[in-house]
């Protein structure tokens, strides 16, 4: 079975919270070099900007989206805007430990 096919995620949204930071950026890469459309969210725009141009540089498809993970109204107002400009997330990408507020 070619390599390439058992991990094609073309037709997924991924969302990456926490994507700004060295781990969740590296995910984030990874998924768009599958072939997932990538939702960068994190507080950092200046390095969430840039991990969209460095996704984007190797052909990916990214945008970055402000948010606090641990504010909920941050929280649904990025998951409206992510699903206005890439589609219904369907990969979820984040750190076990966030505790969420209303």
């Amino acid at each position: 079975m070619n390599p390439q096919a058992m991990f094609d995620l073309s037709r997924e949204v991924a969302v990456v919270i926490g994507g700004t930071g060295v781990l969740g950026g590296a995910l984030a890469e990874g998924l768009a070099a599958a072939g997932a459309k990538v939702a960068v969210l994190g507080r950092n725009a200046e390095r969430g900007l840039a991990r969209v141009k460095a996704i984007q540089k190797s052909d990916g498809r990214a945008e970055f989206f402000s948010a606090d993970a641990t504010k909920k109204p941050q929280l649904v107002a990025a998951h409206e805007n992510i699903q206005r400009s890439l589609g219904a997330p369907t990969v979820l990408v984040m750190r076990p430990a966030a505790t969420i507020h209303a």
